[in-house]
């Protein structure tokens, strides 16, 4: 097992989501994180939309806010 990553991310990257979400505390798709953390990861480092939608749908912190199968998901920060 990678110690170095959670739930499929770099560490830092789900640092980084994790953190952005705790205080927008609004729910957000995987193309929407990636938009806003861009400058955060840069553009060589940026995990894809479907990284973060894996990390977002297996994180037990988070919560879809739309209906399964209705489109992307949307997530919310739940703890």
């Amino acid at each position: 097992m990678n110690r170095n990553k959670i739930y499929g991310l770099r560490k830092s990257q789900a640092i980084a989501i994790d953190e952005f979400m705790k205080d927008k505390n609004t729910s957000m798709g995987a193309n929407s994180l990636k938009h806003h953390l861009m400058n955060i990861w840069g553009v060589h480092s940026t995990p894809t939309p479907r990284q973060i939608g894996s990390y977002l749908r297996v994180n037990p912190n988070y919560e879809r806010t739309n209906k399964q199968g209705e489109g992307a998901g949307e997530y919310i920060w739940a703890c």
